[in-house]
């Protein structure tokens, strides 16, 4: 059964950037295969790994919706959708990245998310370890595709607002009934000099405060670039810092 590790957040936090980092962590620690599960709808993960998507679960949703109002009372619609599933899992050295797309469209998706959801779960026993990008909305969790974290990291921005958000997050994932073992607040692009006032702000909201990552021009310069962040060099200072967390946590 897989270690879940999810990353959350409101958008422009650096989740995606985060999780591509926890995954060079993982992979230089022979922590592997790890699945890699892109839970934007602009599939940003791929491209900070240096990948390019195959699809996503968000279309095979749409077309076996399709296939199930064609031809009702089919018995291949679980292989059709597994096939599917196959066919946009990406498989690199040490992991596989699936896409999960949009969120659903106009029409009931009960059937394929209840498909979806024990495929994901059998996907999932494959691997020791899997890396959750979730959205800035959540939905896939709201979907309850995904039941149960080993670890949540929600990661904020450095602000007032952005530890406001973590705790609506963390919120949102008791509502939700999602099981949560541990999880903690990554204060993340924190500028020379806040380091303090952050953490006495965590600190007061009752945050279990993970770490914070330092503002780090380069890591943005080398995503602009489109290279794979896993091939980012110790000289970052985000990296470093970044990984001291997940040494504490994976």
């Amino acid at each position: 059964m897989s270690k879940i590790i999810g990353f959350c957040g409101k958008g422009g936090t650096g989740k995606t950037t985060l999780s591509a980092l926890a995954l060079k962590y993982l992979l230089e620690n022979s922590i592997k295969p790890a699945l890699v599960i892109d839970a934007d709808p602009n599939s940003n993960l791929a491209r900070a790994l240096g990948l390019e998507s195959a699809g996503d679960v968000g279309t095979i949703c749409d077309d076996l919706l399709q296939k199930i109002r064609s031809e009702p009372g089919g018995v291949s619609k679980i292989d059709y959708f597994k096939l599917g599933l196959e066919k946009i899992l990406v498989e690199e050295d040490g992991f596989d990245l699936l896409a999960m797309g949009r969120p659903e469209g106009p029409g009931c998706y009960c059937y394929p998310n209840q498909v979806l959801r024990e495929i994901i779960k059998t996907i999932l026993d494959r691997y020791p370890v899997a890396i959750i990008d979730n959205e800035a909305g959540m939905e896939h969790l709201s979907r309850r595709l995904i039941r149960k974290m080993d670890l949540m990291l929600v990661v904020s921005n450095p602000s007032r607002i952005g530890l406001v958000t973590a705790e609506r997050i963390r919120a949102l994932v008791r509502e939700l009934d999602i099981e949560v073992v541990r999880d903690a607040v990554l204060i993340n692009q924190v500028p020379p000099g806040r380091e303090e006032e952050l953490i006495g702000e965590a600190r007061a909201r009752n945050l279990p405060l993970g770490g914070l990552i330092p503002l780090d021009p380069g890591i943005g310069e080398w995503e602009w670039e489109e290279s794979s962040l896993l091939e980012l060099s110790d000289t970052y200072p985000g990296w470093r810092a970044a990984r001291s967390i997940f040494a504490r946590f994976f």
